[in-house]
């Protein structure tokens, strides 16, 4: 799970949407972001959907969890080659620290999908 204290783009505030994760200065949920991604919606359909949000803040939420998770996968995977690493960052469209909307969309894409298919893969166990 995320932390999200350090994303400026978020706000959590008790007895506000039942303490969830929400758009600074709006109602709407982080998760509402991520079920509209995963479903194919844009980031720009996605802010035409829900007023309020801006796409700037959008932009910041996905970069913000893109270094979260590579910050992660880092501490747990193996140090890979410079040559190894170029290539991914190559073909996954971040490079030079440089992340791409369309790359941030794809990873939290299957990043959902993953979530969904271990949630299916518990709840029968």
């Amino acid at each position: 799970m995320t932390n999200w204290n350090q994303c400026p783009a978020v706000e959590q505030t008790p007895g506000k949407v039942s303490g969830a994760w929400v758009f600074s200065g709006t109602r709407i949920p982080l998760f509402a972001l991520y079920e509209n991604l995963a479903a194919g919606a844009t980031v720009d359909e996605f802010v035409e959907w829900f007023p309020g949000v801006e796409k700037r803040q959008v932009r910041a939420v996905l970069e913000y969890e893109a270094r979260m998770l590579r910050t992660a996968l880092a501490i747990e995977a193996p140090v890979r080659s410079s040559h190894a690493r170029a290539s991914t960052e190559r073909s996954s469209g971040t490079l030079h620290g440089h992340v791409g909307e369309e790359a941030i969309v794809r990873e939290e894409r299957q990043r959902v999908a993953r979530l969904r298919r271990s949630e299916k893969d518990t709840s029968f166990s």
